[in-house]
């Protein structure tokens, strides 16, 4: 679903470095995706979002809830619903109106090799992606579509492993950062088994430690 909006909307050539950045990826997986174990090691399926209507409005409004939650966050206070939010963002008409707004510095994050201040990493992603994809260049505009697709697709690759019954991977540190935030919303309003958003978290916060790790397994040797 992230990546038909991106072919929808965007510039041919964000459309080719998109398509080639992720053709990369994905070929990092070939050895294991082709090696013909009895039960799949990897797997590249489509998100049912993009080809069930109903999926595609159940994650439209659990993306809703999350960004929402998110922005509070972000923001330290309350917002009720999207309206409410897309107000508060649209008086935030400059970088600095929105770095005055911010409360928790730490989930306004665009990319997590970048190093400059906030207020350039702003007027830098409205430089490109995001003027690329909307046209836009309002400051408060970006912040409110980051919440809602950062959320988006942290729901959307939750509901992907789900119906899989797979744990995901994500080579991203960025979309990491976001799904941990997603599966922290969710487990504080979840009254539900959370076990599996525990152990994803915990995979997740090893991972980010001294913590060693099985790696370059031939594809035989897993079976």
């Amino acid at each position: 679903m992230i990546s038909r909006h991106i072919f929808d909307h965007a510039p041919d050539q964000q459309q080719v470095q998109f398509l080639v950045k992720h053709a990369l990826n994905v070929l990092q997986y070939k050895e294991v995706a082709t090696s013909g174990l009895p039960v799949p090691i990897v797997a590249f399926a489509p998100f049912r979002s993009s080809i069930d209507k109903h999926e595609a409005e159940f994650l439209r409004s659990a993306a809703l809830n999350d960004g929402l939650i998110h922005a509070s966050h972000l923001f330290g206070r309350e917002f009720t619903d999207k309206e409410e939010l897309q107000n508060f963002c649209s008086k935030l008409k400059t970088p600095t109106d929105v770095i005055s707004a911010v409360v928790d510095q730490e989930r306004l994050l665009f990319d997590k090799d970048w190093t400059e201040p906030l207020e350039q990493q702003i007027q830098r992603v409205i430089d490109t992606d995001w003027s690329g994809l909307t046209g836009d260049t309002h400051p408060g505009n970006m912040i409110f579509g980051q919440c809602m697709g950062r959320m988006g697709q942290a729901t959307d690759l939750l509901m992907k492993s789900r119906h899989l019954s797979g744990v995901p991977f994500m080579d991203a540190p960025t979309s990491w950062a976001y799904f941990n935030w997603k599966l922290e919303y969710n487990s504080a309003l979840s009254e539900e088994d959370n076990v599996h958003l525990h152990m994803m978290q915990g995979l997740q916060r090893a991972a980010n430690t001294d913590e060693e790790w099985l790696g370059q397994i031939p594809p035989p040797s897993v079976n």
